[in-house]
């Protein structure tokens, strides 16, 4: 009996793995949630075992692309709307797709366990004295992103999420010489605590107005019922609202009318909009519109100087909602002007960058049919086959009727 190409990918995801000398062991096959799945895997570093909630984008079997990782601390209560809103975003071209981690708790004492410990400014001890942030750090850094990073394809951009005790972990990374992640999102953040672990006698927002300017990102949310309770919390906010810390990527939000865990939806959506900031991620396809345009120069431009900014591969959307803000949608705005070569080289650097994807591979072919060239129409309905077959896919009457057309194709026909 012969296994399909998805099959023995999913086989082998549900294999125990070994990696930098740390056993990963599911202590359960891989079981389905609302969004994604979820696994056990015991850790060295925290001496016991952890439930981890997983999430891989739309389609990742049929990819060859890498893709950014985004780690959610608290899992039990911010996965699921971390996973809802990163999808939302992407569909409109507004976030790059994910892979999502989650480290779930089991209780609110191994939640507590692995924050930072940090001392109010009002003179009560030391919070969270007993817990090991530097424990959860070993562990997300040596041995749960290491074994994603050999099981899945990634890309070395980085985001980690917490909220209250867990925002600590956040600031704890931030606050590094060298953070490990790239963004960071604290939700429902307390700035009327010191981090002791890093022996300053100051305020947060002491430290973070001290910090380089090139530490990358990072957005702190807060309540408003959290603001009415205890007034002086907000100040910090206030404080930090200024230029000065956003053009350092320092960003601060005051959830209006919400309380302590309630904000954590529209202030993940606020975050998600300052760290892919619409008129910076999306390109402005209502430019391409025009008649003189030139579609491909602008997003070959286009996503080179987003892969700089970002320092990661990026990617356009192929199929949107918005049908011509898409790579679909200007294809055939090119066809209607009846600009079949210039439709051509824009799928094909499409292809470059989302190679074996059936959609662009059967979009190829047509294009080739169009432009009247029937060997390279042949080649990309050679290459969509294969790739038909790798992936196990039921596409056996689009690659009949590709050939039918194909087998039509009249040489006075080229355009």
């Amino acid at each position: 009996m012969m296994l399909s190409y998805k099959y023995i990918l999913l086989l082998a995801a549900l294999l125990p793995t070994t990696v930098l000398g740390s056993t990963f062991i599911s202590t359960t096959v891989k079981e389905s949630r609302a969004t994604g799945v979820s696994f056990s895997v015991d850790s060295k570093f925290l001496q016991d075992e952890r439930r981890i909630d997983l999430y891989l984008p739309e389609k990742y079997e049929d990819s060859t692309r890498n893709y950014p990782i985004v780690v959610v601390l608290d899992s039990n209560y911010l996965f699921d709307l971390t996973v809802s809103i990163l999808k939302n975003r992407w569909r409109r071209d507004l976030a790059p797709q994910s892979i999502v981690v989650g480290i779930q708790a089991r209780d609110a004492n191994e939640r507590f366990g692995f924050a930072s410990p940090v001392q109010r400014i009002h003179g009560e001890g030391v919070i969270f004295e007993q817990s090991k942030p530097d424990k959860m750090d070993d562990f997300i850094q040596k041995e749960l992103l290491p074994y994603i990073d050999a099981e899945y394809r990634t890309q070395h951009h980085r985001t980690i999420i917490g909220m209250s005790p867990t925002a600590t972990n956040v600031v704890y990374d931030y606050l590094k010489k060298q953070p490990y992640f790239n963004a960071h999102i604290a939700l429902a953040a307390d700035f009327l605590a010191t981090p002791s672990f890093n022996g300053s006698p100051y305020s947060l927002v002491f430290d973070l107005s001290n910090s380089q300017s090139d530490k990358g990102f990072i957005f702190f949310s807060l309540a408003s019922d959290d603001v009415l309770k205890e007034p002086d919390r907000g100040t910090p906010f206030q404080i930090m609202s200024k230029d000065t810390y956003a053009n350092k990527g320092i960003h601060t939000f005051i959830a209006p009318k919400t309380e302590h865990y309630q904000q954590a939806g529209i202030s993940l959506e606020r975050a998600f909009s300052l760290l892919y900031p619409i008129d910076l991620w999306r390109p402005d396809y209502a430019s391409l519109w025009s008649e003189d345009s030139n579609p491909l120069d602008y997003l070959k431009n286009f996503y080179s100087e987003l892969d700089k900014q970002y320092q990661m591969q990026t990617y356009p959307l192929l199929e949107g909602y918005w049908t011509r803000n898409s790579i679909v949608g200007t294809v055939a705005l090119m066809n209607e002007r009846k600009n079949y070569k210039a439709a051509l080289a824009l799928l094909q650097w499409t292809n470059s960058l989302l190679s074996d994807n059936q959609t662009v591979l059967t979009l190829l072919t047509e294009q080739a049919i169009i432009v009247g060239d029937r060997e390279l129409a042949n080649q990309y309905l050679n290459a969509l086959s294969q790739v038909v077959v790798k992936q196990g896919s039921n596409s056996s009457e689009d690659l009949k009727r590709l050939k039918t057309k194909i087998n039509a194709f009249k040489p006075n026909e080229q355009r």
